[in-house]
């Protein structure tokens, strides 16, 4: 029995089916597929509801491979990428998964043992792929003898599974990922991709992930995530998860909080590297007609069994103005940017005290400046960037800000 719960308007009756099922899937409870729902009148506060459907997994000669992961990526060593390989089919395939990994590392683990390693590329061969198993590899990383690695900079990996002769859906049997290096390694984290600027009503996709550090099995995991009334919750889509999962949207004091339970999930303790790590994904519109600059933040908490809760850090996106002319003029804020237009430099007039670091974000989203603020005046060199429109954010104890700069 699967099921999943969906975000509905009071008063209303509605006709529910799986859009997505597995391959080979037959519903047969209800053996029509489809379920009507009437919602109470808006004098009720639930407005969330779940919705079990029974099907069969029948044997199948279609497949559909597919590949998520992420990298955690340090300046020195632990850095690691975490790879699931994935058949949205009832029948098992077997598979091959490629990795090729920055030259800014090189590889010097992996598990399961690779079948073939060659420079920054390796290949494992996977067997028995289907919408119930979903195999975990992991790649071990120290960075290379030549690596300029900072904490802040973007590393890429590409993920390919093959076959793709057959595959009913080729498009998504590559995932090419970049993820930001850390400067402290923390396993439970948050991440959002497209990172920084966004456009209003822009697709928002989150991966929540998590691990068991201790020294026994965690047998019960939830993950709660306040989403920002900033995004808009009749748009989130459940995508995927490592292990079994339930979800729902509760509507809690004015504020969406998304749970998703994993019950007996038994993930193995920190002495089972390749078993102990599990994750969520799911994707949510920021909302229509947002003002320019709108900052949108978000962070998880993350519960083990009756351990304290272990919160994720803050991702944040922020509405990227369409012109210069679109900037809000604030009075009040506690920064000067100048020259603006720049040239060659720019300076960043401030109190330390309030923020401590300013990042240069270009129109892509990518990070291409991040210095330290530790003075009222800092002269920043910006003859290496192209001309353009870049988007400044400050942060420190004074929170974020953030500011347009335009490089002629």
């Amino acid at each position: 029995m699967n099921s999943g719960s969906v975000y509905l308007t009071d008063g209303h009756t509605y006709t529910l089916k799986v859009l997505d099922p597995p391959l080979g899937a037959a519903m047969s409870c209800p053996s029509n597929g489809m379920i009507t729902v009437s919602m109470p009148p808006p004098a009720s506060a639930n407005n969330v509801i779940s919705v079990d459907f029974g099907y069969t997994c029948n044997p199948t000669s279609n497949f559909d491979l597919q590949v998520t992961g992420r990298g955690y990526y340090r300046p020195w060593a632990n850095s690691s990428i975490n790879i699931w390989a994935l058949n949205k089919s009832c029948s098992p395939h077997n598979a091959v998964l490629t990795v090729q990994v920055s030259n800014q590392y090189t590889i010097s683990s992996t598990y399961p043992t690779a079948n073939s390693i060659n420079g920054n590329t390796a290949t494992f061969n996977i067997n028995n792929i289907s919408n119930h198993s979903a195999p975990q590899v992991s790649l071990s990383l120290l960075p290379a003898a030549s690596n300029t690695l900072s904490v802040g900079d973007n590393i890429c990996f590409t993920a390919t599974i093959t076959p793709t002769t057959g595959d009913i859906n080729p498009t998504n049997n590559t995932l090419v990922r970049c993820d930001t290096v850390i400067g402290s390694y923390d396993p439970n984290d948050k991440q959002v991709s497209p990172a920084g600027p966004i456009m209003n009503g822009e697709k928002l996709d989150y991966v929540i992930n998590f691990e068991n550090l201790g020294n026994d099995t965690a047998f019960n995991i939830y993950i709660l995530d306040t989403l920002s009334d900033k995004l808009d919750v009749k748009s989130f889509m459940f995508q995927s998860a490592s292990h079994k999962s339930n979800f729902n949207i509760e509507n809690v004091n004015g504020k969406n909080i998304l749970k998703c339970y994993f019950p007996d999930i038994h993930l193995p303790d920190s002495n089972s590297k390749e078993y102990n790590k599990g994750f969520i994904k799911f994707s949510i519109n920021a909302k229509s007609g947002l003002t320019p600059l709108t900052e949108i933040t978000n962070r998880a908490g993350i519960y083990f069994d009756y351990n304290e809760v272990v919160m994720t850090n803050t991702t944040n996106n922020w509405i990227r103005p369409l012109g210069v002319d679109d900037n809000l003029s604030d009075k009040n804020k506690r920064f000067l940017i100048y020259p603006n237009p720049a040239e060659s430099s720019v300076t960043i007039k401030t109190d330390p005290a309030l923020y401590d670091a300013v990042k240069f974000i270009n129109s892509m989203g990518q990070l291409v400046i991040s210095r330290p603020i530790e003075k009222t005046e800092t002269n920043i060199d910006i003859k290496s960037l192209a001309p353009g429109i870049y988007y400044l954010q400050l942060s420190g104890v004074n929170g974020t800000a953030a500011d347009m700069l335009e490089i002629q």
